[in-house]
C-alpha cells in the first residue's frame, strides 16, 4: 500500500530528509532557528524538524504624510501674497500652482471636475455617500441640484449667483438604460432630448417627422475592446493581436451601429490634435488572426482558457455582443461566454484592476483637445490603462519627454511616436469613434453643440438654451456610480458635476480654454509656475463666499491618498503631487 503524506509547513530541502527517515527523531532547535513541523502519515511516525529562516528585510521607513502634503505646490494667496487662512477671506483671490516640469497645458487640466470646489464642511457632514443627496451639493455652476432620486430622477434649477448669467429653465433628468424604452417615451412626448439607439436610426430616417427631429455629429470618444493584461489568455500579446485582427470594425459600424460611428485603428480620433491618419495595423484580416493565435503560447483555440465578455445588460446590448462573439467564432473558432450585468454595476467593475473584467468594450472621451489627455492621462503607469493591467516603462519615458516639451512641433512628434508605440503593443483592439445622435424636441432652441456632448446635446453650454414651458427634460442613459468631483471619471458622472460646479477655467464652444472662476492666469517663463486670479465677489448657489482657498482644498483633496480619486493622477504634474498621492513612492 502506497504511503500518504500530509504536509502542514515544510521547506523542500528539509522535506526530502523527512521522507528518508525510518524512525522517530527530534532535533533541538538552535536559538536562531524556527521550528517547522512536518506531519507524515507513514507507519504512525511524526517528525519535527528545524530550519533557519531567510533573513527578513528591514521595515520600510515611516512616511511623513504631513510633510509630503506640505510640499505640494498648490497655495491660495491673499492680496499681500501670504497664504490664505480660511474660506471667509475676501481678498483670497490668487491660486499659485507649481509644476515638476514645464506644463503649458496645466491651465486646461485645471478646468476639469477634479478642481470643482465642493464644500469641505458639507462633504464631512454627509459622510462617505454625501454625493448621493442634493443637500450637500452646494456649487458654483450654472444650475443647482434640487432633488436626486437615485436610479430614477434628478431635478435642477438655475443658479441665481452664477457669474456668467442665469438660465431661463429648469431641468429634469431620468435614467432609462433601455434605448428602445426611452425612444418610445420620447415619441410619447415624455422627453425633450434623448440619445437615439443605433437600432432605431433606420426607423427615424424613414419617417419625415422624426428625421426632422434627429441630429447627428462627430463625437470625441474612441471605443475599444479592452483586454485585461493580467488575465489569461490576454497576458499573451499574440492572443490580443488575434482578436484585434478578427474584429470586423466596418461591419460593426455598418450592421450594428447603423452608421452611427466610424471604424478606427488608432486611439486619438479624427479631428483632434494627434490623430494618426496613416495607422493601418491590426485591421480586419482573418488569416492574420488565425496565424497570430497559432503563434501564441497556446498554439490553438482548443488550448485557450475560458474567455468571458462582460457588459451592461440591456436587450440591445445582448444582441450586439451576440453579433460580435459570433464573428469571433466564425474567424477564430473561439466560444466567448457572455456575462451581462446591471449597467451601473458594470461601470463600477471596470474602475478597479481587481474587478475589471477579462474582456469588455469601453470608451475614452476627450477631456480637452490635446494628445497629452489621450496618451499620458490614460496610458501612463498608474493611470486609467492600469485598470486592465497595462504598464509599460518605455511608453512612460516617451510620454514624460513629450509632456515636458515646450516646442509645439517637437511635442507633437514625440506624442505621435508614443501613440505608434502604444498601438504596437496591442493593449486593446481599437474599434470605433462615436457619432453623436440625439432626438431633440423642435421647441428646444439655442443648443450649442460640441464633440464633447457625450451625455446629451448641448450639455456644455446650458445658458444658451431655451426650453418649452421653461423645463428641459433629458434622459441620461445610466445612473452614476458616483457624483463626487474628486472621485468621478465617467461621462454621466461628469455631466451632473459640470452643471453644479465650475473649474478655474472652462472650454468654450470651440473647445478653447477660456476663463471660468478665474478671470485670468499666467505662467512664468519656463511654464513651471501657473498663477490664477479669481473673479472678485464669486459666490456659491447659497450666497456664501467662494475664494481661492476652496480651490486649494479641492485640488489637494484630489491628490490626497485618502481620497483615492479615479482621476488623481491627472494632477501628478503638480510639484509634490505624485509623492503625496503615492504615500512616498519615488516619482517615476
Amino acid at each position: 500500500m502506497r504511503s500518504k503524506f500530509a504536509i502542514v509547513i515544510a521547506l523542500l530541502a528539509v522535506a526530502s530528509m523527512v521522507l528518508a527517515a525510518c524512525a522517530p527523531q527530534t532535533t533541538t532547535p538552535t536559538p536562531e532557528a524556527i521550528v517547522e513541523t512536518v506531519v507524515v502519515e507513514k507507519e504512525g511516525q511524526t517528525v519535527v524538524v528545524t530550519a533557519t529562516p531567510e533573513p527578513t528585510a528591514p521595515p520600510p521607513p515611516e512616511v511623513d504624510l504631513e510633510a509630503l502634503k506640505a510640499a505640494v505646490g498648490v497655495k491660495a494667496l491673499d492680496s499681500a501674497g501670504n497664504p490664505c487662512t480660511g474660506y471667509d477671506q475676501e481678498d483670497c483671490l490668487t491660486l499659485e500652482v507649481k509644476a515638476t516640469h514645464p506644463a503649458p497645458y496645466l491651465h486646461t487640466v485645471l478646468s476639469l471636475w477634479v478642481t470643482y470646489p465642493a464644500k469641505e464642511e458639507l462633504i464631512a457632514e454627509g459622510g462617505e455617500n454625501w454625493w448621493n443627496s442634493s443637500k450637500y451639493h452646494v456649487g458654483n455652476g450654472p444650475m443647482v441640484l434640487k432633488s436626486l432620486e437615485p436610479f430614477v430622477k434628478a431635478t435642477f434649477s438655475p443658479n441665481p449667483n452664477y457669474w456668467g448669467g442665469t438660465a431661463t429653465y429648469d431641468m429634469e433628468w431620468s435614467y432609462l438604460t433601455d434605448s428602445a424604452v426611452r425612444f418610445e417615451a420620447y415619441k410619447n412626448g415624455e422627453f425633450d432630448i434623448i440619445t437615439l439607439g443605433a437600432e432605431d436610426i433606420p426607423v427615424v430616417k424613414a419617417d419625415a417627422a422624426l428625421s426632422a427631429e434627429y441630429i447627428e455629429y462627430p463625437g470625441s470618444c474612441t471605443f475599444a475592446v479592452m483586454f485585461h493584461q493580467l488575465k489569461e489568455p490576454f497576458t499573451d500579446q499574440k492572443v490580443r493581436e488575434a482578436f484585434a485582427y478578427a474584429l470586423d470594425r466596418d461591419a460593426w459600424v455598418r450592421d450594428v451601429l447603423q452608421g452611427a460611428g466610424s471604424p478606427t485603428l488608432t486611439w486619438i480620433p479624427k479631428g483632434f490634435p494627434g490623430y494618426d491618419a496613416e495607422e493601418n495595423r491590426w485591421g480586419f484580416d482573418p488569416e492574420k488572426a488565425k496565424a497570430a493565435l497559432a503563434e501564441s503560447s497556446y498554439g490553438s483555440v482548443d488550448k485557450l482558457p475560458e474567455i468571458t465578455a462582460t457588459f451592461g445588460d440591456t436587450p440591445r446590448n445582448r444582441l450586439r455582443w451576440e453579433w460580435l462573439t459570433a464573428k469571433w467564432k466564425e474567424v477564430l473558432g473561439v466560444d466567448v461566454k457572455l456575462n451581462p450585468v446591471e449597467p451601473t454595476t458594470f461601470t463600477a467593475l471596470t474602475k478597479d484592476i481587481n474587478t475589471s473584467p477579462q474582456m469588455f468594450i469601453l470608451g475614452w472621451c476627450a477631456d480637452y483637445p490635446d494628445p497629452q489627455n489621450w496618451l499620458s492621462v490614460y496610458w501612463k503607469t498608474g493611470a486609467f490603462g492600469e485598470r486592465i493591467g497595462y504598464s509599460n516603462p518605455e511608453l512612460d519615458a516617451m510620454l514624460n519627454e513629450a509632456d515636458a516639451e515646450l516646442d509645439t512641433a517637437k511635442r507633437a512628434e514625440l506624442y505621435a511616436n508614443a501613440q505608434r508605440f502604444l498601438t504596437d503593443t496591442t493593449p486593446v483592439a481599437f474599434m470605433y469613434n462615436d457619432l453623436l445622435g440625439y432626438m431633440i424636441n423642435p421647441e428646444v432652441q439655442g443648443l450649442t453643440l460640441t464633440p464633447m456632448d457625450s451625455a446629451y446635446a448641448g450639455q456644455w453650454q446650458p445658458l444658451t438654451v431655451t426650453a418649452p414651458n421653461n423645463l428641459l427634460r433629458v434622459n441620461i442613459n445610466t445612473y452614476p456610480d458616483i457624483i463626487d468631483p474628486q472621485k468621478s471619471s465617467f461621462v454621466n458622472e461628469i455631466a451632473h458635476l459640470s452643471l453644479m460646479y465650475e473649474g478655474l477655467t472652462r472650454l468654450d464652444k470651440d473647445l478653447v480654454t477660456v476663463p471660468g472662476a478665474a478671470e485670468s492666469w499666467e505662467y512664468n517663463d519656463d511654464a513651471t509656475v501657473l498663477t490664477f486670479h479669481l473673479r472678485p465677489g464669486l459666490k456659491y448657489s447659497d450666497g456664501t463666499l467662494l475664494n481661492a482657498k476652496r480651490y486649494e482644498y479641492s485640488i489637494m483633496r484630489n491628490i490626497d491618498p485618502a481620497t483615492a480619486g479615479e482621476y488623481a493622477a491627472i494632477t501628478d504634474d503638480i510639484l509634490g503631487a505624485y509623492e503625496w498621492r503615492s504615500m512616498g513612492a519615488p516619482a517615476e
